[in-house]
């Protein structure tokens, strides 16, 4: 699975433990481990890490396929067997957790996102949200939903996204999630800025702290003061609460505000 980084327009999920990186994608195909379009977006994806049995990526590439055809029993059966070849590989049980979610069965959802996290804690995708979020579903400071409705805005036809995300912040303005994609859908440097704030002013799990935390830098960088995002980059890089998508993005940002 690949996910968006963007770090100007602010979206970017998390990543994986300290023997992998993050590999990003330009807009030719050509890989990198350079963000090379900071006011743009780039695809990304976690490589290395320890090695994976081909038996078990053949079972995931399966339970996939399965689970894009609807067949979501089948699926949560071929990613067990995945886990069991591979039971230190997050990707099926993250996988899980999703088609859990889309069966409606949060408590299991929440158990494998929980997995995920314990497998790599310094991020994977979207599961630090996931749990985040999940966690105040069962406390009943959300509703429950709200973390299977927010995955299903990527999906949403682009006309109708900006209204869904504004909607979501006005129904739920504790929903740190909702502001950073606030922040990610307008074009106005001002509304942005407002967005950021807000939600860096508000209880958030790591990954999005961090997308805010870059895109706040950003906007300083913007406004000339450069010494301020500078400082901002580097707590970013140093903050061992960082994901690694965070700290990586933080660098390459870092190596731009610097020349």
């Amino acid at each position: 699975m690949k996910r968006k980084a963007i770090l100007l327009a602010g979206l970017l999920a998390g990543c994986s433990r300290s023997d992998n990186s993050v590999v990003f994608t330009k807009e030719s195909g050509e890989k990198t481990k350079d963000v090379t379009k900071l006011d743009g977006d780039a695809s990304y994806e976690i490589v290395g890490g320890r090695p994976v049995p081909p038996k078990a990526k053949g079972l995931h590439g399966q339970a996939r396929a399965k689970g894009a055809a609807g067949d979501f029993d089948g699926a949560i059966k071929l990613l067990n067997e995945a886990s069991a070849f591979a039971p230190d590989w997050p990707y099926p049980a993250y996988d899980l957790a999703y088609t859990y979610l889309l069966k409606g069965e949060n408590d299991k959802a929440f158990e494998q996102y929980r997995k995920v996290d314990t497998l790599e804690p310094r991020g994977f995708f979207t599961a630090k949200t996931a749990l985040w979020t999940l966690q105040r579903e069962r406390s009943g400071q959300f509703p429950v939903g709200t973390y299977l409705a927010y995955l299903s805005l990527e999906s949403a036809p682009k006309a109708d996204k900006a209204n869904l995300v504004r909607e979501m912040t006005i129904r739920l303005p504790a929903f740190t999630p909702a502001w950073k994609e606030r922040a990610y859908l307008t074009e106005d440097k001002t509304e942005k800025k407002v967005y950021v704030d807000q939600g860096l002013a508000m209880e958030s799990d790591a990954e999005t702290h961090g997308i805010l935390l870059l895109n706040k830098a950003a906007s300083l960088h913007d406004e000339g003061k450069t010494s301020e995002a500078r400082s901002m980059l580097e707590t970013a890089i140093t903050n061992r609460t960082s994901t690694l998508a965070t700290v990586s993005l933080a660098k390459e940002f870092l190596k731009k505000v610097k020349k």
